[in-house]
């Protein structure tokens, strides 16, 4: 016991030795002016060496933290974030950049970006589930997203990322529906028509315009047949008949 207690000190010792050596090590950064390390980081992204991009960045951030290039690598943090498939890493540096400089003339890129970023971590959550298996959390995913683009697109309607912005949207939009459209085909086949009808009538009242109406539709009217609603299954069917009338869809019994 007293040999343990005689030995610790200098064990300690040895450890705050060898622990501060490597705080004080030299680092790579030393010595260099931020528009140095700024072209670094510029040459490693362009050559898509996102890590090294990502360290170099984050070195003008904790050494240059305010000016013009400050600024720049900020911005060039999200984008290497959002290269190197950090989604969350994107977002977070988006969120930060629009907090620390709302009247930035470049701020729309970060809201850009961060849209973007969460549009592919929804993407990412997608991937691992069909339509009907799609949870909660992968919806919630999808809906962030769409509300992320519809905020660009409503502060900066002429941005040159507002068309790349639209069609995303566009796409955010069907997979919803799909979503709902999925689960009434899947509630039909079960033989539950009031739950099909409801997630039908989904489809049809907040994703108008979108290639999951027809089958909604059809679905809709064959629900309220198989519930004994003739009058409402007729008037669907006209509506289907009379709007989609080149569908496969009005073409069915």
């Amino acid at each position: 016991m007293s040999l343990i207690r005689f030995l610790a000190p200098s064990c300690l010792a040895a450890v705050c030795v060898l622990t501060g050596c490597a705080s004080n090590a030299p680092s790579q950064f030393d010595g260099k002016s931020a528009d140095t390390l700024y072209g670094q980081a510029a040459k490693q992204l362009k050559r898509a060496d996102y890590h090294l991009a990502l360290e170099t960045l984050d070195a003008i951030e904790s050494r240059f933290p305010f000016g013009d290039i400050a600024d720049k690598s900020q911005l060039a943090l999200i984008y290497a974030y959002y290269k190197n498939d950090d989604f969350e890493g994107a977002l977070a540096a988006s969120d930060r950049f629009i907090q620390l400089h709302p009247r930035h003339p470049d701020v729309s890129y970060a809201y850009y970006m961060k849209a973007l970023s969460s549009y592919e971590a929804s993407l990412t959550g997608m991937k691992r589930y069909l339509p009907i298996e799609h949870g909660s959390q992968e919806i919630a995913s999808i809906e962030q997203s769409f509300f992320d683009f519809a905020q660009f697109l409503e502060r900066f309607p002429t941005s040159a990322y507002a068309p790349d912005a639209h069609q995303r949207m566009v796409y955010l939009r069907n997979v919803l529906a799909d979503h709902q459209l999925a689960a009434a085909r899947y509630y039909d086949l079960k033989g539950a028509p009031i739950a099909a009808a409801n997630r039908a009538a989904t489809v049809i009242e907040s994703f108008d315009q979108t290639p999951a109406l027809p089958e909604a539709l059809y679905l809709l009217a064959g629900s309220y047949t198989k519930l004994g609603l003739e009058s409402l299954a007729e008037d669907t069917t006209f509506i289907l008949q009379s709007n989609y009338a080149r569908s496969d869809w009005a073409q069915k019994d």
